[in-house]
């Protein structure tokens, strides 16, 4: 299917984890215990501010929902993203630090380790989330709504209560720590991106290769109540299923990888992109594996190179 003829930047809201990630790749492999020559760089980073800035990138009208620290940091970010085709409706908490992610990656683009302080985003009530949906949508809904679950379980909740029914409500896992906070929502939510791991924390499985298979996994979290479910394995490829549908494989595209960082968080901006642009989500999956491929090329979730072009599928 070809995407709507009458295609118009309606607004895509974005809400969750927005923070600087700090990303070192070393010239050779990282060891514990002692000191590595690495390069280091410097960029937004969180779930939806990935997918946020991919999004733009892709063409689409996104708007970004998330918390700052009152400090320098948050001044620069905000600063930042500023320069990008990004509606921010960002709150600021005095006296508060901005979240950091921190990603130690090898000359093969492997992480063998990261961390994040997202302590900030947990002490923000759940209406602050509500009313800045209210704001981004500003009396037109948007199209579609991502969430990630860097959000507390009651943080989503407000998202999805203050969405109108038009609008499409999308959700990222993020880790197997945090995947169950979507757990008592996921009948609300139309389309879930997820990982083995986090798939098999949701349906307290065992998510090690020897354990069910994607497609078993991907069958459990229709049952468990969410209308479409996008399971991703890396080099692997993804499967996705619809409710009433069958469970299809798309494998990943061959590339030489430089960052593992961000990719499927521009798997998730390429396969929202599609459907923004009224694809349907067969047609979108494979635009948002050719912007995993792009990501994976590249350093980070929204390199320059992203663009709806180079994602576009022939049907596009």
């Amino acid at each position: 299917m070809s995407e709507s003829p009458a295609f118009t930047r309606r607004p895509v809201v974005c809400a969750g984890a927005v923070h600087w990630d700090l990303i070192a790749h070393a010239d050779r492999s990282i060891r514990p215990d002692t000191s590595t020559p690495a390069r280091l760089s410097q960029t937004p980073g969180g779930v939806a501010t990935n997918v946020a800035r991919a999004l733009a990138r892709l063409g689409a009208a996104p708007h970004l929902i998330g918390v700052l620290g009152d400090d320098p940091a948050g001044n620069a970010l905000a600063e930042r993203l500023s320069h990008e085709e990004i509606r921010q409706h960002l709150t600021r908490i005095a006296g508060a630090v901005t979240g950091h992610y921190l990603a130690l990656h090898n000359p093969d683009g492997s992480l063998p380790a990261a961390c994040i302080d997202d302590h900030l985003l947990a002490d923000v009530p759940p209406e602050i989330f509500a009313q800045a949906l209210v704001e981004a949508q500003s009396g037109r809904d948007a199209d579609i709504c991502f969430l990630d679950a860097n959000l507390s379980t009651a943080q989503a909740e407000a998202l999805i209560r203050a969405v109108s029914v038009e609008t499409l409500v999308t959700a990222d896992t993020v880790s197997a720590a945090k995947a169950p906070r979507l757990l008592p929502l996921l009948p609300s939510i139309d389309l879930l991106f997820a990982n083995r791991s986090e798939a098999a924390a949701l349906l307290e499985a065992d998510g090690s290769q020897t354990g069910p298979a994607s497609s078993a996994l991907a069958e459990g979290l229709l049952d468990l109540g969410c209308a479409a479910v996008i399971l991703t394995e890396g080099s692997d490829g993804v499967w996705f299923a619809e409710q009433g549908g069958d469970v299809t494989h798309l494998a990943a595209l061959p590339v030489t990888v430089t960052d593992v960082t961000g990719a499927g968080d521009a798997l998730i901006a390429g396969t929202l992109a599609g459907l923004n642009r009224g694809l349907t989500l067969r047609d979108a999956v494979p635009c948002g594996l050719r912007a995993a491929a792009i990501a994976l090329q590249a350093v980070g979730a929204a390199p320059a190179t992203l663009t709806w072009e180079a994602v576009a599928t022939p049907a596009a």
